[in-house]
C-alpha cells in the first residue's frame, strides 16, 4: 500500500493522519462502485420477495409471494434438478480429475506434457467460450459434429442428434470437462 505518513515532531512518536494518493483513491472509488452495482440488485430482489406490489409501487410487506413460490411443484422440481445435476457433475468431475492427476503425477505416459497443457488450457479458457464452442459442435440440429455424423450411413435417418448439448447428459459432459480441469489444479500439487 502506498499510504505515506508524516511525523509531526522528530522523535516524539506523534504521527499525523495518512495521506491518500491518487491510486489509493481510485481503488476505493472502484471498490465502492462495484459494491453499489452488486449490492443494489441483490437488495432489490430480496425486498421484492417480501412485497406484494411491483418495484417502485406502494405495497404491503407480506410472505405471500414466498409461500406461493414454495407451494408450486415446479419450484421443487427445479431445486431437485439443480441439486442432482450439481452432485453428479461434481462427483464425475472429481473422479475424472483423480484419474488425470494420477496419470500426470505417477505415470510416464506418452503425451504427458500435451495432457497437462490441455488441462491448463481447459482451466484458463473462459467458460462462455467453452459453452459456445460445444453449442456450435453438438447442438442437436445445427451442430457441426452432428451434421457431419448424419452424413454417415448409420446416422442418415436421424433428423436431430445423435449428440445434444442441451440434454442432461450433454450438460453433465460439458460441465465435467471444466470441473475436472479445476480439480486437477488442486490435486496435482498434493
Amino acid at each position: 500500500m502506498n499510504i505515506a505518513t508524516r511525523s509531526v515532531g522528530a522523535g516524539t512518536g506523534v504521527q499525523s493522519a495518512p495521506r491518500l494518493s491518487l491510486p489509493i483513491l481510485l481503488m476505493w472509488l472502484l471498490l465502492i462502485a462495484v459494491a453499489v452495482m452488486t449490492v443494489t440488485p441483490v437488495a432489490a430482489a430480496l425486498t421484492s420477495a417480501f412485497r406484494d406490489a411491483a418495484p417502485g409501487q406502494l405495497g404491503d410487506w407480506t410472505l405471500k409471494g414466498l409461500t406461493r413460490a414454495f407451494q408450486d411443484p415446479t419450484t421443487w422440481n427445479a431445486l431437485w434438478t439443480s441439486y442432482w445435476l450439481a452432485g453428479t457433475r461434481a462427483v464425475l468431475g472429481l473422479a475424472l480429475a483423480v484419474v488425470i492427476t494420477w496419470i500426470l503425477a505417477r505415470t510416464d505416459c506418452p503425451g504427458k506434457r500435451w495432457l497437462e497443457l490441455g488441462v491448463v488450457i481447459a482451466y484458463f479458457f473462459p467458460g462462455l467460450g467453452k459453452l459456445l464452442g460445444w453449442v456450435l459442435l453438438s447442438s442437436s440440429k445445427t451442430g457441426l459434429l452432428n451434421q457431419g455424423l448424419r452424413q454417415l450411413p448409420f446416422f442418415s435417418e436421424l433428423e436431430k442428434g445423435p449428440f445434444d448439448v442441451y440434454s442432461y447428459p450433454g450438460i453433465i459432459f460439458v460441465s465435467v470437462i471444466g470441473f475436472s480441469a479445476f480439480f486437477v489444479g488442486f490435486l496435482l500439487p498434493a
